[in-house]
């Protein structure tokens, strides 16, 4: 699996929408949106992660509202695969 290097500082208003949500998240104005999904309160994987293991729903909404593009099972956004 490839580490994905990328990810988006997201309001946390826009993620509290989001289904499986965590509604023991921390207090934040920002949290960061991974490449694969997962949420973190920083912007380094290791910063109190909120979602660590992303549901398929999660990873809809991620794509789908967010804009973010979301890695298929190989670990691969559709941008990487295609180079």
């Amino acid at each position: 699996m490839v580490d994905i290097l990328y990810c988006k500082a997201c309001a946390a208003e826009a993620l509290r929408a989001g289904p499986d949500w965590p509604a023991d998240a921390p207090d934040a104005e920002y949290f960061f949106v991974h490449g694969d999904g997962v949420v973190t309160v920083g912007a380094d994987r290791q910063d109190g992660p909120v979602i660590g293991t992303p549901s398929d729903r999660w990873l809809g909404y991620c794509r789908d509202t967010l804009g973010m593009p979301v890695p298929d099972v190989d670990g691969l956004s559709p941008q990487e695969q295609s180079r």
